[in-house]
């Protein structure tokens, strides 16, 4: 028998999700981004590491404004999380730092008009990110001290994203991906002593490359990639041979 009654849209309109799940280092908690108050904010739940229990989360963020991307410390024992917002949903996030007891401070002061985009948090506390201070269609690479002002590392002169921003084991080179469409990427290495970048794996057919990262021992590259296939697979690159495996 089928129920009469009226049924509204709205229901299905306010779905909630959860996503961008970062594992703080010893696993005992992971920070999240929802919008089960309405608007995307930075949430943590502990971890139960047996199994046998679910704890409830503790909401970091409170602003009125969306949390767009986070990132867990690469330390252990730290408790800290930095995170990115925009305002009214203009796609000009901000780099900021959630202290251990809630205090936000904000790291890209000055460049409220830029748009920056998240890399790698070192563990000599480092962030490493992508950002249009220059010119509104060009993303150069940054470093920047969690306790002093951004150096410009690389400074890109083709446009496209530059996404998936990581240190080399020895900190003297890194890595990132320029978007510059959907499925055509670059795989670039950029020398951090004299700024320069190059093309690991330069070819004339369309490839995505994603989440790039070095191995331990520095002398090759880990990344998701769909380069002479339909698909994505993992992938290894030598950066000596330029052999892709």
């Amino acid at each position: 028998m089928v129920e009469k009654g009226t049924y509204s849209f709205s229901r299905y309109l306010n779905i909630r999700s959860a996503s961008l799940p970062q594992l703080y280092p010893e696993g005992r908690s992971v920070a999240f981004v929802t919008n089960i108050t309405g608007i995307p904010q930075a949430w943590r739940v502990d971890v139960d590491q047996e199994g046998e229990k679910v704890y409830w989360p503790e909401q970091l963020t409170f602003e009125p404004e969306r949390v767009q991307w986070i990132k867990a410390p690469p330390n252990p024992r730290d408790e800290r999380l930095l995170f990115g917002r925009d305002v009214g949903g203009n796609e000009k996030a901000q780099i900021y730092l959630l202290g251990m007891h809630g205090s936000e401070t904000l790291l890209s002061e000055g460049h409220e008009e830029a748009m920056h985009i998240p890399g790698e948090w070192s563990k000599n506390d480092h962030i490493l990110f992508a950002a249009n201070r220059r010119h509104p269609g060009l993303f150069d690479a940054y470093l920047q001290p969690l306790d002093g002002e951004a150096t410009l590392i690389w400074e890109n002169d083709e446009p496209g994203y530059l996404r998936g921003l990581s240190l080399s084991p020895d900190g003297g080179k890194a890595l990132c991906s320029r978007v510059q469409s959907s499925f055509r990427n670059q795989l670039l290495e950029i020398d951090m002593e004299d700024g320069e970048a190059r093309n690991l794996y330069p070819t004339k057919e369309e490839a995505r490359y994603s989440t790039p990262c070095y191995s331990r021992d520095g002398g090759s590259v880990y990344v998701s990639t769909d380069a002479g296939s339909d698909f994505l697979y993992l992938a290894r690159l030598d950066t000596d041979t330029m052999e892709l495996e």
